[in-house]
């Protein structure tokens, strides 16, 4: 198995995984106008993150888009951020800081700020940016962040 993850994730996707299991607070968010590819990752980081006890909290701009209502946890997705210290924040499929409209002084008070996107576009926003242009969705590389966490991938 550890061959496996190995030689499918990235030397990135293990080290966001260990900033990951150092935070306690996680803010998790995408860019203003969410998509599928957006919303998917949080709600699939959500759920990996807290079968860890890691304290998450799904943040977008605007209410989830009815289409993507049917994603197991998207009832967790708020519109503010809650009166709470996050001790990291990730970014999530945002090619530039200024797609977080609103957001982004949330992420940007977090001490530890972490990007993950697949576009070829701004991407040194963060203390830790993995930024994969070559990859066809963020999802992609979520699943392999979540794979190095080492959790089980439920459907």
């Amino acid at each position: 198995m550890t061959q496996l993850l190995s030689s499918l994730s990235s030397p990135l996707a293990f080290e966001l995984a260990q900033e990951l299991r150092q935070a306690s607070c996680v803010l998790l968010l995408t860019h203003e106008n969410p998509d599928g590819d957006g919303i998917g990752c949080i709600l699939a980081l959500q759920a990996a993150l807290q079968s860890l006890d890691i304290q998450t909290y799904a943040v977008i701009t605007e209410p989830c888009p009815e289409k993507y209502q049917f994603l197991p946890g998207s009832e967790n997705l708020q519109t503010t951020p809650p009166d709470v210290e996050f001790n990291c924040a990730l970014a999530l499929d945002c090619d530039g800081e200024t797609r977080m409209s609103f957001l982004l002084p949330y992420y940007q008070a977090a001490p530890r700020r972490l990007n993950v996107d697949h576009h070829a576009a701004e991407c040194s926003f963060g203390d830790v940016n993995w930024c994969n242009g070559q990859s066809a969705a963020t999802g992609l590389m979520v699943w392999q962040i979540i794979l190095a966490l080492g959790v089980e991938i439920t459907p």
